[in-house]
């Protein structure tokens, strides 16, 4: 499953870490972003950026995404997916067990 992130922004569901709010972020993880620059493992969205989605890549790479989009609304979209993907593997599990 994807999660859409921004305007055409989408990541894979299962590979997000973390997500960042964009206003309250503290010197720590600030210096952390800025690394994430230097070393090319960051992607810039469009728009004023609201919050950063930490995804790790299929090669183990961490990467930063920039996002427009409130970091409340992110974990609750992330929340929903998580929730939808728990209930279809349930029933899956439900349909082959009864045959």
């Amino acid at each position: 499953m994807w999660m859409k992130i921004g305007k055409s922004t989408r990541v894979p569901l299962r590979r997000v870490v973390c997500i960042l709010n964009g206003r309250t972020i503290s010197g720590m993880r600030r210096a952390l972003l800025e690394r994430a620059r230097e070393d090319r493992r960051y992607r810039a969205c469009e728009g004023k950026v609201r919050a950063y989605v930490l995804v790790q890549e299929a090669d183990g790479q961490s990467v930063f995404y920039e996002s427009p989009v409130n970091a409340a609304t992110l974990v609750q979209r992330w929340q929903d997916a998580r929730s939808y993907a728990d209930v279809r593997e349930e029933a899956v599990l439900t349909v082959t067990d009864a045959e």
